[in-house]
């Protein structure tokens, strides 16, 4: 009898310290760190077959992103021309769009170099065909890849910068697409960065003879309605992509450019021509995309809101 009154005295604590350990929150536990950034890099991707021959491009992503990827589009020039082209050019502009937070594609296409019977067996617009191709197999695979298809800029260099204003002006309707891919995605950029890129094949030819020959199959003169087809300055309207240049001032594209800028200024588009005193054509005297600089500001303006 003793000791069941010793239990019913503490009873009464015993409540009371179960109902403080009620009102005590359980201690969260710490969340994991996230994993640091892993660079991926896939080299080599086929977007497309023709000929019997793979069009390649390579990819750089981070594989931990914790939403879509922006995608950044580089696509190499070949001197003034389509003739010698590798897209390795862009290998390291490429990774380091990927250490800034974007998806970044450096993408091959046919060049001219490949002859038959004196004329090359790729002239235009099959270079176009390939780069449009390009883009919708990229968006096509976005999921794959953690891309936003809907945040997509186009940098090119030269001849690449020439297909890259392609890209951002021309839509189904200029009858330009080619018949490769799923010709339901569009092909159309949301930015272009046109580096040292000609606008008008007519002016190009003055400045290139040869290898606008090889790529028109002829002269101006010869072709006329060819030239104008081929022209990026052609297809300017108010609903393209906004555009960004950035050319030398001893560059003899220079008035192609201003050209250009012109005609997006009438259209409407947003625009900005940048021009870097002394420099000629050659991309590192007028762009070091490894740096912070113009052209990533216009990039993180247009896909990211100035991000």
């Amino acid at each position: 009898m003793k000791k069941s009154r010793v239990w019913i005295a503490f009873l009464p604590l015993l409540a009371v310290w179960l109902a403080g350990c009620a009102s005590t929150p359980a201690t969260a536990p710490p969340e994991a760190e996230q994993p640091a950034p892993q660079l991926v890099e896939e080299r080599d991707l086929a977007y497309s077959t023709v000929d019997g021959k793979e069009l390649l491009l390579d990819l750089f992503y981070q594989s931990n992103a914790r939403q879509k990827l922006p995608l950044v589009v580089f696509i190499h020039g070949s001197e003034h021309s389509f003739y010698m082209a590798n897209k390795i050019v862009f290998y390291y502009s490429a990774q380091e769009a990927a250490r800034r937070g974007y998806a970044a594609a450096s993408i091959g296409y046919r060049t001219t170099a490949e002859k038959i019977d004196g004329r090359s067996r790729y002239e235009f617009p099959a270079q176009v065909h390939d780069v449009k191709c390009a883009i919708r197999w990229l968006k096509a695979n976005a999921a794959r890849f953690g891309i936003d298809a809907d945040r997509v800029a186009a940098v090119g260099y030269s001849a690449g910068g020439y297909l890259a204003l392609m890209l951002g002006l021309t839509d189904p309707g200029c009858g330009l697409e080619g018949d490769r891919g799923d010709l339901s995605i569009s092909s159309r950029v949301h930015a272009v960065v046109n580096l040292a890129g000609e606008a008008d094949a007519a002016l190009e030819y003055r400045i290139s003879p040869s290898y606008y020959k090889l790529y028109l199959g002829g002269s101006p003169e010869a072709f006329p309605e060819r030239y104008r087809i081929a022209s990026p300055i052609t297809y300017v309207s108010a609903e393209d992509a906004p555009v960004f240049s950035l050319i030398g001032g001893e560059d003899a594209r220079l008035p192609q450019l201003q050209m250009l800028e012109a005609a997006l200024e009438k259209a409407g588009v947003p625009h900005s021509l940048l021009v870097v005193p002394g420099a000629s054509h050659y991309l590192e005297k007028i762009a070091d995309l490894q740096k912070d600089g113009p052209v990533w500001e216009f990039l993180d303006r247009s896909l990211r809101g100035g991000r």
